[in-house]
């Protein structure tokens, strides 16, 4: 009954005219200043993101490979990789190994390091199912470390020993055919090609895509 009381009473009490208008005024004014406030940070934001892919595609179209000649031209389709198994496969089946060293292959390497890159570190091995035999397979394996802590690690072989997470399709830089692909997991990028007629496996943690992508043309043009 007490209850029933309360809501006669309520209904006699009316809101001033005056009062609904001036708290009308107030909510419409917070409810402009919300929208302002996701336009003046919600279209920033969008649009930082819009122009930062657009920066780093207008850059990679405007690539200028070893500081002189005509641009690049880069197309770059990252695919997600979600698994990163261990690249050397197939390496027991040879019994027999004799180690180089990678000046020992210039042509598999470029002959300068990429911009800010240090002389690689690494080693080549040759492969033997005989004693008497030829090399039946070869696997290099070089590290590039940057003065920013960049780390750049480099598989090659003349066979399918390396195992490679993206396919050498799907990209293009200056016309020749690459694959590449980001593991968010291990922030990690990869780009795999063949040239000169070995395959490449390209692999670059603490570095950003477009210190990646410029590191990526110095191998491939190179």
């Amino acid at each position: 009954m007490e209850k029933n009381k309360y809501y006669k009473a309520m209904e006699h009490i009316k809101t001033p005219h005056e009062l609904r208008e001036k708290t009308r005024n107030i909510l419409a004014v917070e409810t402009i200043k919300r929208k302002n406030n996701w336009i003046v940070w919600g279209i920033p934001a969008i649009a930082a993101a819009f122009v930062l892919i657009m920066g780093v595609s207008v850059w990679l179209m405007n690539v200028q490979f070893g500081g002189v000649g005509a641009p690049v031209n880069i197309e770059l389709n990252l695919i997600d990789v979600t698994e990163d198994p261990p690249p050397i496969r197939m390496a027991a089946a040879y019994p027999l190994r004799q180690r180089l060293q990678l000046n020992d292959m210039p042509q598999a390497l470029p002959i300068t390091p990429p911009d800010g890159f240090a002389d690689p570190v690494g080693e080549i091995t040759e492969f033997f199912s005989e004693p008497s035999g030829k090399p039946e397979a070869i696997l290099g394996t070089a590290v590039y470390r940057s003065k920013e802590g960049g780390l750049i690690t480099i598989y090659f072989s003349d066979t399918s020993m390396i195992y490679l997470p993206v396919e050498t399709t799907g990209s293009y830089i200056d016309g020749v055919t690459v694959g590449v692909g980001y593991s968010q997991t291990d922030d990690t990028y990869f780009a795999a090609f063949e040239k000169n007629g070995l395959i490449y496996l390209l692999t670059a943690v603490r570095m950003d895509r477009e210190e990646f992508t410029q590191a990526l043309t110095h191998f491939v043009l190179s």
